[in-house]
């Protein structure tokens, strides 16, 4: 037998686990009442090996329990966190050692277990990583229950697809997420933030609407001009777009104001500028416009309806 990493240097059992990187087994040797206490699913595999103890193994007084299906990495940190080895549990974890984290923490049954460390896991920066590996923290996410996280890596996701969605590998392609379920909420929450976008782009034309002077209908003519050569209008054009493609997207004032006329109420709004306006609109949207509920998907919305969800719903979507 190889090495035995003493998790638990008492400890009554050995796990054996298979590396996803070759073809060596690692060996822990851990406390099988710690680890009941965690998980009941792990309870009874020890039970079951207590009933039928043999060992081949010359010389080995504790028995070797094989888990191999399941990642090296991931369950040596749950065996340290569930004996306190906290000095030697990573800071942080990548997206995808998250989502295996979070698989095999559902596997055993041992989600509540680890809600403070998946929690500092789960506060990464988004902007940190590309969008396909999003899709794993949101499974990480789902899977681990936390609410925070799955609304802000899904409102990342959202600002950040082209066309409607298909597919989230790594979230949708696991059998424990219902895929055509998910979609479908990302695809609603999709047009509601096109439509919201929208709103937003053509809220700088209200104040020249209300306008006394023919300046007015000129700088709303050269606006709406504008945002047609930029790819802004009309609303089918931003179905090809993403979200933060449009809120990143700079739009000159295509018009300034030139009424000399005393008497006119708007051109008396020196200060009034479209970009000022658009800017305002697009901070105003981004602040309004926020991912999905992690409650509300996981109930049908009936959590908001009886006021139960852990999150703040944001005004403009309701959701």
């Amino acid at each position: 037998m190889a090495k035995v990493v003493e998790i638990d240097a008492s400890g009554d059992v050995i796990i054996e686990l298979s590396s996803r990187t070759s073809t060596t087994k690692s060996h822990l040797l851990v406390s099988s009442k710690v680890l009941t206490l965690l998980s009941p699913v792990l309870g009874k595999i020890f039970e079951w090996e207590a009933r039928a103890r043999t060992n081949g193994e010359k010389g080995l007084t504790k028995p070797v329990i094989p888990l191999p299906d399941d990642d090296e990495q991931v369950f040596t940190i749950i065996c340290r966190i569930a004996h306190h080895q906290m000095d030697n549990i990573p800071n942080t974890l990548t997206p995808k050692v998250l989502a295996r984290f979070a698989e095999i923490c559902h596997k055993y049954d041992c989600v509540r277990s680890f809600t403070h460390s998946s929690f500092r896991w789960l506060q990464c920066d988004v902007e940190a990583y590309p969008s396909y590996e999003l899709n794993n923290l949101l499974f990480a996410a789902y899977i681990l229950n936390d609410s925070d996280a799955f609304a802000k890596f899904s409102s990342k996701i959202l600002f950040v697809q082209v066309g409607p969605f298909r597919e989230l590998s790594g979230f949708t392609d696991h059998d424990l997420v219902p895929r055509d379920d998910l979609l479908g909420d990302f695809n609603v929450r999709q047009i509601k933030l096109i439509n919201h976008l929208m709103d937003a782009m053509l809220s700088p034309m209200n104040k020249p609407l209300n306008g006394s002077c023919e300046n007015s209908s000129r700088m709303i003519g050269g606006y709406m001009k504008e945002l047609r050569r930029r790819c802004l209008w009309p609303r089918s054009v931003l179905q090809h777009r993403s979200v933060s493609d449009v809120l990143k997207g700079k739009i000159a004032e295509p018009i300034r104001n030139f009424c000399e006329s005393r008497n006119c109420t708007f051109c008396s709004s020196k200060d009034f500028r479209f970009v000022d306006e658009l800017r305002k609109a697009k901070e105003e949207f981004v602040r309004q416009n926020g991912g999905l509920c992690l409650d509300c998907v996981l109930t049908g919305r009936e959590s908001f309806r009886k006021g139960q969800c852990r999150i703040k719903h944001k005004v403009a979507l309701g959701s």
